[in-house]
């Protein structure tokens, strides 16, 4: 907006008439046709009407309450439009109207405003030269033909036209931007229908007077945004109310990560295992009914109708536990099938339009494909293409320049200067060569392509004829040559990732290599089971195989440690195989923590049962109630101090690391969740706790129970992130952590108890149980009582100290701030395929200080050597 001379904001005298929009209509661009005068007069205030969302009763109350203020301002505007009437004639008026449409038109336009007529002078009404000049202002308004805007045609070939329009329209979109993109506070990625579609009777507007907006009509707005009611999109693009509670867990935006889905399906699968050992379970009591009292067996002997005269011995141990096994290994392989890639993204895909549902990923193209109208030309047969971006191989090339950054910083860092000096130069050397050599070649295609079309049926068909299947791979294909790139290449087509969902730098590694890398990260994290399997069995070789409570102790302390020594392995491993995706990364290192955390656990509660001449089932409950204890409070601490030590000359830095680790440890979520944390906590506990079931059937029914009420608590706590996101933690740490951890600690309890109920006294053919207060588990579940009454506590002062109301305010505006400004991307049909960094491949120079490339992403550090932080 344009200043005076005092600084305050000069308004045009100019009446501006928006037309209103229907909902089913796109945008386009607003006229606006002003009666002004040449000469220079007083700013004076105006009127403007635009349509937004906004409640019109409330708006119309605030209105009317402000009329009396606003009368000097009506008068003055009435009177400059009449001595405007009465100095300008009709044809300076059509220059006038000329003038103001060739500003915001271009000269196409101009030849379709220059046709419209124009009224006649005899119509107007005679100016009024006596009287008060308020009188019949209105009507005189009112009688002025002016031309129907809608029916002016818009050249729509002129690109032009529509970006300058575009960029006046900003102006009014910034103003309500809130209001548009109120689908942010939703970030679970449930869209919420339009308030002005055909189902909805209701019509807002947003009257603005003096560019102040209407706060509680906007409120009122929210309000009926928030409500309980959700609006899902179909795979056709309809909307429709759906209430909250048979919504699907999937409805998930990508910005939350792949953890969101991952963890819902996980839980679910959980749900229907217990459910499917428990009935095992009961079949076990309904078959004990009917038989003899068995007290040999360690599953009949725990069994509650295990009441009838012993004549001979059954033998359903081995049957059931093969069953329950089975159960458990099917149901493992399941969980993993259910959360492979192209699963989630199906359930993704379903509620969201990305450009990946227009585009399919070709690979198998020759080196030498470099130009992409060939490639267009042959994949034109099943429509109309967009683009076509063709993958290079520039991987090597990036890590390469990135080594060469951090030795030059090694080389003015080194601490001998004279000794390490020449040591960083010649590998600077070595690297600048190879750099040379790899520059050469960035520019050959790596025989990767992704092809963009624009209808979706495009997409469809390509994949139907293109199938993966091994007969129409190698056996089709050597019928079909119209099938293959220049009669000769087969391709393989299948589906596109999305463009932020792709490690560009990895693509130059090969299939062979890939594999390689896999196989030693798997060698690589099993390194670490083998040696602590190692150490146990040595430590009870020398012990000479006397168990305790010392020596289970021991074990699950090595555990523990093993178990954080697997979870940094496997990130490392993920790290080193290169994924293409990173959401197939965080899947891949989720899986595997579960996969290689509950191996270790085992294998240690077999040895021990081994050597202590015991059961498995007599032994995990110890085991599984040591790690629950460490769980509960040690975890936590451990790594805050440890981290506190590690970083002892940047104490700063390493409280609001520690903080933040802490916070995952106790069970908070953040925004972006690491769900290794959360498998590595909570998930592992529910696998171990199926070994419970057999012994004690009615555990497994709570269980279920436990687990269900786990899934709602889930959902209650979803209600209040759709409200308020910035609560997303605290309400998960609330309604749902405490339920689930309370239930898996009170059935290993149990289990004790259980454990030491099995443990009778037979005299004279009587069986005599130990009293009440000479149980250990009494002790052990006043112990494990008291450490969650104090991690309470704890949690209580932490989130006082750490998530005030004034940072949680904050913490809101900067989300709902970062989200204004991607406002322009909802759209996903925006993003297009293209690199991350652009790279001057042709002439590579590099900067005269090495720190001058660590400027822009830290710039707070200083110049000064000593001070820079390598990442």
């Amino acid at each position: 907006m344009n200043q005076n001379s005092n600084g305050q904001p000069q308004i045009p005298k100019k009446l501006t008439l928006k037309p209103k929009l229907e909902s089913n209509q796109q945008s386009k661009p607003q006229r606006s046709i002003s009666l002004s005068k040449n000469e220079p007069t007083k700013p004076k205030r105006s009127i403007s009407i635009s349509a937004v969302k906004v409640d019109k009763n409330q708006a119309i109350r605030i209105v009317r309450a402000k009329k009396s203020s606003k009368e000097n301002s009506i008068d003055n505007s009435k009177e400059n439009l009449n001595q405007n009437l009465k100095q300008n004639s009709i044809d300076n008026s059509k220059e006038n109207l000329n003038e103001n449409l060739n500003e915001n038109l271009n000269e196409n336009l101009n030849e379709n405003l220059n046709e419209i007529p124009l009224p006649n002078p005899d119509d107007l009404p005679p100016p009024i030269e006596n009287g008060n000049p308020n009188e019949n202002i209105i009507e005189n308004l009112n009688e002025i033909p002016l031309p129907n805007l809608n029916e002016i045609p818009l050249p729509n070939e002129n690109e032009n036209l529509n970006e300058n329009l575009n960029e006046n329209e900003n102006e009014n979109e910034n103003e309500n931007l809130n209001q548009n993109n109120l689908n942010l506070i939703h970030s679970d990625g449930l869209e919420i229908d339009d308030l002005n579609s055909q189902d909805n009777p209701k019509k807002f507007e947003n009257i603005q007077i003096e560019d102040v907006t209407l706060e509680e009509a906007e409120k009122q707005a929210n309000r009926y945004r928030l409500s309980h009611m959700l609006h899902i999109k179909d795979d056709d693009g309809n909307f429709h109310k759906v209430a909250f509670w048979k919504t699907d867990f999937f409805h998930f935006k990508p910005e939350l990560g792949l953890g969101c889905g991952l963890y819902f399906s996980f839980l679910l699968a959980m749900i229907i295992l217990f459910l499917i050992v428990a009935a095992l379970c009961i079949w076990l009591i309904v078959v004990n009914v009917n038989c003899n009292k068995n007290e040999s067996d360690f599953l009949l002997k725990m069994s509650v109708k295990n009441c009838w005269p012993q004549r001979d011995k059954m033998r359903l141990q081995a049957i059931i536990v093969t069953i329950i096994n089975g159960v458990v290994l099917i149901g493992f392989i399941g969980i993993a099938k259910a959360i492979d890639r192209e699963a989630m993204r199906y359930k993704l895909n379903k509620t969201h339009k990305l450009i990946s549902d227009y585009s399919i990923f070709v690979s198998g193209l020759p080196p030498n494909a470099t130009n992409s109208l060939e490639i267009k030309e042959f994949f034109g047969k099943f429509g109309e293409i967009e683009d076509v971006f063709l993958i290079y191989n520039f991987g090597n090339l990036l890590e390469t320049v990135d080594k060469i950054k951090k030795t030059q910083i090694k080389k003015h860092d080194a601490f001998f200067a004279q000794v390490n000096h020449s040591k960083f130069s010649k590998q600077e050397e070595q690297l600048t060569r190879k750099l040379d050599k790899q520059s050469e070649r960035v520019f050959k295609c790596k025989g990767n392509c992704i092809v963009t079309f624009k209808f979706m049926g495009s997409v469809k068909h390509a994949l139907y004829l293109y199938s993966n299947s091994l007969v129409d791979k190698y056996l089709c294909c050597c019928f079909s040559h119209g099938k293959r790139f220049r009669k000769k290449h087969r391709l393989t087509v299948r589906e596109a990732p999305e463009p932020r969902d792709i490690s560009w730098n990895y693509f130059s590694t090969s299939f062979i290599s890939r594999i390689a890398r896999e196989m030693a990260s798997w060698l690589f994290s099993s390194f670490f089971i083998g040696l602590g399997l190692l150490i146990v069995i040595l430590f009870q070789t020398v012990k000479n195989q006397n168990g305790g409570l010392g020596i289970s102790i021991l074990m699950s302390i090595i555990i523990l440690v093993s178990n954080r020594l697997i979870i940094y392995a496997i990130r490392k491993a993920t790290t080193f195989r290169r994924q293409l995706s990173p959401s197939d990364a965080e899947r891949v290192t989720a899986m595997n923590i579960i996969i290689f955390q509950t191996l270790n656990i085992i294998a240690y509660i077999l040895i021990m049962s081994t050597n202590k001449k015991m059961s498995f089932y007599e032994t995990a409950p110890q085991v599984v109630f040591i790690i629950c204890l460490y769980d509960a409070l040690a975890g936590p601490w451990v790594y805050f101090w440890y981290m506190i030590l590690k970083n002892k000359y940047k104490r700063w830095r390493a409280r609001k690391k520690a903080k933040s680790q802490l916070s995952l440890n106790m069970g908070y979520l953040p925004p972006k969740v690491e769900f290794d944390f959360l498998y590595s906590h909570s998930m592992k506990i529910i696998s171990f706790s199926l070994i419970f079931i057999p012994r004690f059937p009615i555990a497994g029914l709570t269980c279920v129970v436990g687990l269900a009420s786990y899934l709602v608590a889930h959902k209650l706590s979803l209600i209040h992130i759709f409200r308020r996101p910035h609560l997303y933690n605290d309400a998960i740490h609330r309604a749902i952590l405490r339920v689930f951890q309370l239930m898996i600690v009170g059935l290993a309890i149990s289990s004790l108890i259980l454990n030491e109920e099995s443990q009778t006294v037979n005299e004279n053919s009587k069986l005599e149980q130990k009293k009440l207060y000479q149980r250990p588990s009494i002790y052990a579940v006043t112990i494990v009582i008291f450490v969650y009454f104090l991690r309470g506590i704890f949690l209580a002062v932490l989130s006082k100290i750490c998530w005030r109301k004034k940072k949680q305010k904050a913490q809101l505006k900067e989300m709902i701030k970062l989200e204004d400004n991607k406002s322009n991307e909802r759209d996903e049909l925006k993003y297009r395929y293209q690199y991350p960094v652009e790279i001057p491949f042709e002439d590579l120079q590099f900067l005269e200080s090495p720190y001058q490339a660590f400027d822009q992403e830290n710039p707070q550090i200083n110049q000064n050597p000593q001070e820079i932080e390598l990442k």
